[in-house]
């Protein structure tokens, strides 16, 4: 378990909530855990919206939920992503690094950024 995880696990007091996440094209994710962040853009709208946000469960497992609601159509879409990792560094290379998902990190205390000497 890296750095990160075992440190927030030894940080969060209250009791985990059992959270059901869904997914496009994949069975719906449910989980014990804490929300450590939760990102959407501010400003102008667009047509599509975004909302980020990221869980810790019990186990230890990062959980990057990603939502984007397409308003472009007669009806607006929703379309879900969730990605799962075992440590910061995987959940980076799975999630990414667009502006939300740093936006996301940022308010988690993710360290996203690489060191080069």
């Amino acid at each position: 378990m890296d750095r990160y995880i075992k440190s927030k696990l030894s940080e969060l007091v209250e009791p985990a909530e059992t959270f059901v996440l869904p997914r496009e094209s994949a069975r719906d994710v449910r989980f014990e855990g804490w929300l450590l962040a939760d990102a959407s853009p501010l400003g102008e709208k667009s047509y599509v919206e975004q909302n980020g946000r990221l869980y810790l469960t019990k186990s230890g497992k990062l959980v990057f939920w990603l939502r984007e609601t397409i308003l472009s159509t007669e009806v607006p879409q929703n379309v879900y992503t969730v990605h799962i990792s075992q440590s910061v560094e995987e959940l980076i290379e799975t999630a990414g690094t667009c502006w939300l998902a740093k936006q996301v990190y940022e308010e988690a205390g993710v360290d996203c950024i690489e060191d080069i000497c």
